[in-house]
């Protein structure tokens, strides 16, 4: 019928298509972001709460919208990480667990016995009450240059005592070597 009017029809036929096709390439990234809030949904790889590493920021999930995820980092800063990269992506969620391992280097000299050294830090991280007893904390030494020693502590906490249990140790193995 329009072809009656004198109007070209593969002309018109080659600009819808162009159309659908600019359309089709412009929703590409927000289609993408959907489908990736539809999955982070169905699978939850996280969830409201959660601490995250999610491409390479560390943060608490506050939102998890269909196109975006909002996360909170430490330091105060709101990120809104596309859903699409979320879900195509490597995930850390520290919260999915509730117990972690802490690893953290303690440093000596040569003098002294390096035995009585390492007995001290196990006093230290065997009557410290937020490391776990199981699994069972380990001392390992790792390295040593011409004057020093260096252990590295491994302990098992709750994950929100992760952070103090760390600091009160160091702290407590740095008053207990003094004396």
């Amino acid at each position: 019928m329009v072809s009656k009017l004198g109007v070209e029809t593969s002309s018109f036929v080659a600009i819808l298509g162009a159309a659908g096709l600019a359309i089709g390439l412009s929703l590409q990234g927000s289609l993408s972001n959907f489908a990736g809030g539809i999955l982070i949904i169905l699978f939850k790889p996280f969830k409201v709460g959660d601490l995250i590493d999610a491409q390479g920021d560390i943060g608490t999930v506050e939102e998890i919208q269909i196109f975006s995820t909002k996360i909170t980092t430490d330091h105060g800063h709101v990120v809104y990480i596309p859903n699409g990269i979320l879900s195509n992506g490597k995930i850390k969620n520290f919260s999915q667990l509730p117990t972690q391992k802490t690893d953290f280097d303690f440093t000596t000299s040569h003098d002294g016995n390096l035995n009585e050294f390492k007995n001290k830090l196990h006093t230290v991280i065997n009557n410290h009450g937020l490391i776990l007893k199981d699994p069972k904390p380990e001392i390992n030494l790792s390295s040593f240059t011409d004057t020093s020693v260096t252990f590295t502590i491994q302990i098992w906490t709750r994950n929100s005592d992760a952070s103090t249990a760390k600091s009160e140790i160091l702290e407590e193995i740095r008053n207990y070597i003094r004396n």
